[in-house]
């Protein structure tokens, strides 16, 4: 499903985001999302993965992979956590 989220734009809804959230998703699915989708580079998101409580490995995974979480004032956010 997270494929299809990311491959295909006609899947990137929001009621679609909300039933995969539904799902319960690991945050390294999530962080998966956020770095290869641009749709979902949002604050929204960030706050949502960060409530998964990611390991530090993940974080950074997610800053070396997307450029969106490379902005000053998103790194900050996501050092906020830990």
């Amino acid at each position: 499903m997270l494929m299809l989220i990311v491959n295909c734009e006609k899947y990137q809804t929001k009621k679609m985001l909300d039933y995969y959230k539904s799902l319960n998703p690991n945050y390294w699915n999530v962080s998966w999302l956020i770095a290869k989708c641009e749709k979902y580079q949002t604050l929204e998101m960030l706050d949502y993965y960060k409530s998964l409580n990611p390991d530090h490995n993940d974080i950074l995974w997610l800053v070396v992979n997307c450029k969106y979480c490379q902005r000053k004032e998103i790194l900050k956010k996501l050092k906020s956590q830990h």
